[in-house]
């Protein structure tokens, strides 16, 4: 229902099926979202940083392919920082990834754990690769789709049982030769 009025794509390009509002919007409804509870952590981490690397930084073919899943609700997305040994220190995560063979593609591995939707359709998974090392310490973002050509691109590896917050999925995740795109 979230996506049919609208929320979910507040700052998604309107070419894309969002609202294209302004961040002063998004705010107020995130601040309004809070009486929600639980939903609203998965509204935030879906609208917010789910979706704003792939509005912001995406390519013209990327947001084709994902944003008008993810606007209209369709779709979930994740995003993929805290890691295992690491917590959610950026710098010291070890999940890579490298171009594949034939170079379409980026093979990621490594675990992700407690990431809200991480149950969801779409992840933009921190890694370590080649491709970010004229950015920050060789750190880039993909996108990784839950479902590539049909079967599971990686794990939902352990859902977690949480004590309060159970209105949104947390889980770990691991990345094994997972197919994801710069």
């Amino acid at each position: 229902e979230m996506g049919e009025l609208g929320f979910m794509g507040l700052v998604v390009p309107e070419a894309y099926g969002g609202l294209e509002l302004d961040k002063v919007t998004s705010v107020l409804a995130a601040d309004r979202m809070g009486a929600a509870g639980a939903f609203s952590v998965a509204y935030s981490a879906h609208s917010g940083i789910g979706t704003l690397p792939l509005v912001y930084y995406g390519t013209a073919a990327q947001k084709d392919r994902y944003l008008g899943k993810i606007a209209s609700g369709e779709w979930s997305a994740a995003y993929c920082l805290t890691e295992p040994g690491a917590g959610s220190d950026a710098m010291g995560g070890t999940t890579t990834a490298v171009l594949s063979p034939d170079g379409k593609h980026y093979l990621l591995d490594g675990t992700k754990q407690f990431i809200t939707n991480g149950c969801g359709d779409l992840c933009v998974v921190l890694a370590r690769s080649e491709a970010g090392s004229k950015g920050l310490a060789g750190l880039s973002l993909f996108l990784v789709p839950r479902s590539q050509g049909g079967h599971d691109n990686y794990t939902v590896a352990r859902p977690e049982d949480k004590l309060v917050i159970r209105g949104s999925a947390t889980c770990e995740l691991a990345f094994d030769g997972s197919r994801g795109e710069l």
